[in-house]
């Protein structure tokens, strides 16, 4: 049977690129964005798709990388548990290294997570058969308010954390808001600000229009994900 000719060099292109960055197989590696958006000594937490994934800065060239979830209760880790080199887990308030990745109490290791620099980019590698633990399927609260209306001026785009994820609101008419989520569908890195009407991702220059998420400019291809709002009292909710 003839092997098709780009199924092969597919093959041996993955086989090459595993050999030389040492990626597991069936493993995809994800652009989480600039380096220097981490300081040292402090972590920060990436959405990639349906993972969530930890990363402490230890020094000027030093990161390491864990599954943002509790190896114990499975419950996931927050920003809100670090303290210095240590995160503790909200249940069960097991600490662990963010340096080793062990507990300091007990026998238990956070998952790690391959991580690698490259031109001032924190590359991470998750692996199809790794114990990257799924984010629950949050649904919006209609109830919960998520911002002051008087927040979100005309023509600028904040960044909010809510149940659903880091979402970018942007007031696209007077008083009509929109909610897009934060995470570029090309790589899982952070979208900005980019000017009036659009929003862009500084990994690699992807450009979404505010009014809608759809992709102006790739190499993503897949729109930001759409949050329709409404106003109530001066608060935005979920509509």
């Amino acid at each position: 049977m003839e092997i098709d000719r780009r199924t092969a060099l597919a093959g041996t292109l993955a086989v090459g690129a595993a050999l030389i960055f040492d990626i597991p197989a069936h493993a995809t590696e994800f652009n989480l964005g600039k380096a220097t958006a981490i300081k040292i000594g402090a972590a920060k937490i990436f959405s990639v798709g349906q993972s969530r994934v930890l990363i402490y800065r230890s020094s000027s060239q030093k990161f390491l990388g864990y599954t943002a979830v509790c190896p114990v209760d499975k419950n996931p880790l927050a920003l809100t548990g670090v303290s210095g080199s240590r995160i503790t887990c909200s249940k069960d308030r097991i600490a662990f290294s963010l340096s080793t990745g062990k507990a300091t109490t007990r026998t238990a290791t956070l998952a790690s997570v391959k991580v690698r620099l490259q031109n001032g980019f924190v590359l991470a590698t998750l692996a199809g058969t790794a114990s990257i633990a799924p984010t629950q399927a949050a649904s919006p609260s209609m109830t919960k308010e998520i911002i002051e209306a008087s927040k979100v001026p005309n023509s600028t785009a904040v960044k909010v954390n809510t149940s659903v994820g880091t979402l970018m609101i942007s007031q696209v008419q007077r008083g009509t808001y929109v909610a897009l989520s934060a995470i570029c569908t090309h790589a899982g890195c952070e979208v900005s600000d980019a000017n009036a009407t659009t929003l862009a991702c500084g990994c690699h220059g992807a450009v979404f229009a505010k009014a809608d998420g759809s992709v102006i400019e790739g190499p993503a291809k897949t729109p930001l994900k759409r949050y329709d709002l409404v106003e109530r009292e001066g608060f935005l909710y979920f509509s």
